[in-house]
């Protein structure tokens, strides 16, 4: 989109919204396994057009927040050397608002939890079981190293 036509947020665009009904509706036909989606709403209208939307057309979907303190999801921030002014950070006040008023549903505290322990509360409620790790602790510890690399906004304001 040319910059002009942006909007502040992504998910204002209604043909984003409508994109990702369209797309977990099509999967969900073609697939019959569980479908993970990691993704953040905080407009209850833009939740109610996408989960609401799939569950008054007969789609399961379980849906859980995972949350933090503001500070803990700071802290989580600086490990992947983004700094107060990175527009992750920018987001967690309002973030954190819409989970503790608006989204409120499967919200899970993460704070004292291992990656693990919240993989295991979470295929707990949806009723499956999980595999055994196949990774030792310290490549595991790698493994989440080279992720959290991967995803880090190095040169995020040029």
């Amino acid at each position: 989109m040319p910059q002009p036509m942006l909007p502040p947020d992504f998910q204002d665009i209604p043909l984003w919204r409508n994109f990702n009904y369209e797309i977990l509706c099509s999967m969900v036909k073609s697939f019959q396994g569980n479908i993970v989606v990691p993704m953040t709403i905080t407009n209850r209208q833009y939740f109610d057009e996408i989960i609401g939307r799939l569950r008054s057309n007969g789609i399961e979907v379980k849906h859980f927040v995972l949350y933090l303190p503001a500070s803990a999801i700071q802290k989580r921030l600086r490990t992947r050397l983004e700094g107060k002014s990175s527009w992750a950070a920018q987001q967690i006040e309002r973030c954190i608002s819409a989970f503790d008023t608006d989204i409120t549903e499967g919200k899970i505290d993460t704070e004292n939890m291992s990656i693990c322990d919240v993989a295991e509360t979470i295929a707990k409620e949806c009723g499956i079981k999980l595999e055994k790790g196949r990774l030792n602790p310290f490549m595991g510890f790698c493994y989440r190293q080279k992720v959290k690399l991967a995803n880090t906004r190095f040169f995020s304001q040029l």
